[in-house]
């Protein structure tokens, strides 16, 4: 669906602006939606991992883009893009101020529709701004 799409392209965007963030952990902290019938594995098995893990669910940007390509829609979405495996703490997180202030990249999609991207590099939120401009954009 659409919304894959404009979250590859977000992706894109971050690596176009600065490719070392490829080497950045991502979680999935938070996820709804569903799967393309191409899916490796159990979704089930795959909406546990990051509902039950306590950093959510850790990729790199490969496996990450091998993940997103084998969804077919999503509903509500928090990831997470940091150096630090710590900050994914789901106790941590569980105040948005905490993710804003302390997380290198956050992508917020929810009520199938509304993206929020934040990020403590304000010259890349400002470079994806000039690509993405139908997102809000948290800035601190």
């Amino acid at each position: 669906m659409e919304e894959i799409r404009e979250l590859e392209n977000i992706l894109d965007s971050i690596v176009e602006f600065n490719p070392a963030i490829k080497e950045y952990n991502y979680s999935i902290s938070f996820f709804d939606g569903s799967p393309k019938e191409k899916f490796k594995g159990s979704f089930i098995d795959f909406l546990n991992s990051i509902n039950e893990g306590r950093k959510g669910l850790i990729f790199n940007y490969n496996q990450l883009q091998n993940r997103i390509s084998e969804l077919f829609q999503i509903y509500d979405l928090l990831l997470l893009i940091d150096k630090d495996l710590t900050n994914f703490e789901k106790s941590k997180i569980k105040d948005d101020s905490f993710f804003y202030n302390n997380i290198f990249f956050t992508i917020t999609y929810f009520d199938s529709g509304f993206w929020e991207i934040s990020s403590l590099d304000k010259n890349l939120l400002n470079f994806i701004k000039t690509k993405q401009s139908n997102y809000e954009f948290i800035q601190l």
